[in-house]
């Protein structure tokens, strides 16, 4: 895994919408196995209580290395995602910090963020299919 920076905490924050919780679980596992040996960050494990969502949602996005965006029909009708994704790319604006989009499921990306590649979840898991988890290694490494 790469380095931390002093200012970081972690190597990726994710954001997902709670519909798509078992996937993302899932998904977090393997980040953070021996293998990658990720940091991740997400709401349900690392965000402190007492404090409001967003003064969560700026720390969590401040202290990572890189933002992924779980796209899916449930993210994109979730206000909370939403907010998620526009502090991401705000965020990316000032400090070119990377967003990597990963298309759960086909849905109508927000314009702001359909400049972005993406990566598709069902290419990154397919097994015996070498090229495409390396792309996604390289894209969190």
């Amino acid at each position: 895994a790469p380095s931390l920076r002093s200012n970081e905490s972690y190597h990726v924050f994710i954001s997902y919408s709670s519909m798509d919780s078992a996937w993302a679980h899932f998904f977090i596992e393997r980040l953070e196995s021996t293998q990658l040996g990720l940091r991740v960050c997400y709401h349900e494990r690392d965000f402190l209580p007492g404090r409001t969502i967003i003064e969560n949602m700026v720390d969590s996005i401040h202290s990572s290395q890189k933002i992924l965006l779980v796209l899916s029909k449930d993210f994109v009708q979730s206000k909370w995602c939403i907010l998620e994704a526009n502090l991401s790319v705000f965020r990316n604006c000032i400090e070119r910090k990377p967003v990597i989009p990963v298309m759960l499921e086909p849905c109508s990306t927000p314009l702001h963020l359909s400049h972005l590649t993406y990566l598709d979840a069902n290419d990154t898991f397919a097994e015996g299919n070498p090229s495409s988890q390396d792309m996604f290694h390289k894209a969190l490494l």
